[in-house]
């Protein structure tokens, strides 16, 4: 009877809009505004030569709303998150369109930075206005409020653990009787 294969053979539009373009940006623009060393933390997890080798990556981590955002972070508990979030969504950054993505809209927090009293994002948030909520939502504190959260819990590596007993292959007896027969 033919096999589906959607849609009558139309081809699907996977292009995004202008005005999803904008809209995907400005939300990362305010994610890197306001979380700046998750940004950091995916990047150290990456280890990525497509970063190490590239003079705009450089330059972006090199400024100082990336290069001091682990050590200006204050909050041990916000400086977990941002290390399972690393681990955990390391892998989605990882192609290189994501990468320049992530890139170009780095840059443009670098010069939104450089003025923290202007407006950077669609609705006229200001760098300062994403500063005072991160630290109004995670007040400086050297206390992890989520220890009980191991990072190599959200990895994406599989630990299997053999069975115990007589499940265990590695610890049956062979059979005692013999091989069967015919």
């Amino acid at each position: 009877c033919g096999g589906g294969g959607g849609g009558g053979g139309g081809k699907v539009n996977n292009k995004p809009t202008e005005e999803e373009k904008r809209e995907t940006d400005d939300a990362l623009l305010r994610a890197l505004l306001m979380h700046p060393a998750a940004m950091v933390a995916v990047i150290d997890r990456l280890e990525s030569s497509s970063v190490t080798s590239d003079p705009r990556w450089a330059e972006v981590l090199l400024h100082p709303h990336f290069a001091h955002a682990r050590d200006e972070l204050g909050s041990r508990s916000l400086e977990h998150l941002c290390d399972l979030y690393a681990e955990r969504h390391h892998l989605l950054w990882r192609p290189e369109d994501a990468l320049t993505w992530m890139r170009s809209v780095a840059q443009r927090v670098c010069k939104a930075a450089g003025k923290p009293s202007e407006p950077a994002t669609s609705d006229g948030l200001c760098p300062a206005d994403f500063a005072a909520a991160r630290a109004a939502t995670f007040p400086t504190s050297s206390t992890n409020a989520y220890t009980h959260l191991a990072v190599s819990d959200f990895s994406d590596v599989v630990k299997r653990q053999m069975p115990e007993g007589d499940e265990n292959p590695f610890l049956q007896r062979p059979n005692a009787g013999g091989g069967g027969g015919g």
